[in-house]
């Protein structure tokens, strides 16, 4: 990948040998194309096993290589560690590319609730510089939750769940705030809103930013609270830098 590290690796162990500080335990590589080349995949497979080989077998107690697109798709016997980062959230890296037969469930999902449900005239502008200017009479939404959590000011645009429907994301999203078009007057302030759940999955919302699902949960700060589940109950929480 060209990013950190060396590039004579006997002489980088060599330098760690000598260092009383360091205790060598493991080797590994960092695959860069497991989502998109698979040929590139067995050549930096190939470079890796002679590295590895070129020392004695038992210099290394932890051998890994593997991300989750690499563990999805490589059968690796010889390795004893995976690195399997957006698996842990229950999502396949790339659908299209990434074939598998395994049952991987979402395990993550973002809510936030209507703070405020307001009724626009037509003419009305909404948000800062006035991007959405309502063309008819209508009613919009208010919730809590803005760039400042990492719901960037991209998503400006795209839509989230309330009740079963889609609903706009209108005018630019604040540092703790975004507005939405609401279909109707039915919608009350405290009504769930679905910013990445069933219906509305973290793939899908990177994929209309033309990003990856991995940007997107990164993204979400420490402001937002956190509820653990397990088997659908409530085991802990978080809640958050403000809690």
């Amino acid at each position: 990948m060209n990013r950190i590290g060396v590039c004579d690796v006997t002489q980088a162990y060599d330098l760690l040998s000598h260092m009383d500080q360091v205790i060598i335990e493991g080797i590994y590589t960092h695959i860069a194309s497991a989502d998109s080349d698979l040929e590139s995949v067995d050549r930096q497979l190939e470079a890796f096993g002679r590295i590895k080989e070129s020392f004695k077998h038992d210099t290394f107690k932890y051998i890994h290589v593997a991300n989750t697109a690499t563990t999805m798709q490589f059968d690796l016997a010889d390795i004893n560690a995976h690195r399997v980062g957006l698996g842990l959230y229950g999502i396949n890296p790339d659908d299209d590319f990434i074939k598998t037969g395994l049952n991987l469930r979402p395990a993550f999902s973002l809510y936030t609730r209507l703070t405020q449900v307001s009724r626009l005239k037509k003419g009305d502008q909404v948000s800062y510089g006035g991007t959405f200017v309502a063309d008819h009479d209508m009613y919009i939404g208010t919730m809590s939750v803005g760039y400042a959590d990492g719901w960037c000011r991209a998503n400006q645009g795209r839509s989230v769940l309330i009740k079963g429907y889609e609903c706009e994301i209108i005018g630019r999203i604040c540092m703790d705030q975004m507005m939405v078009k609401l279909p109707s007057a039915e919608f009350q302030i405290g009504d769930v809103v679905t910013l990445i759940g069933k219906g509305m999955t973290a793939s899908r919302v990177a994929n209309e930013l033309g990003t990856i699902a991995y940007e997107v949960l990164a993204l979400i700060g420490d402001r937002i609270p956190r509820v653990y589940l397990q088997n659908g109950e409530k085991v802990d929480c978080n809640l958050g830098r403000f809690g």
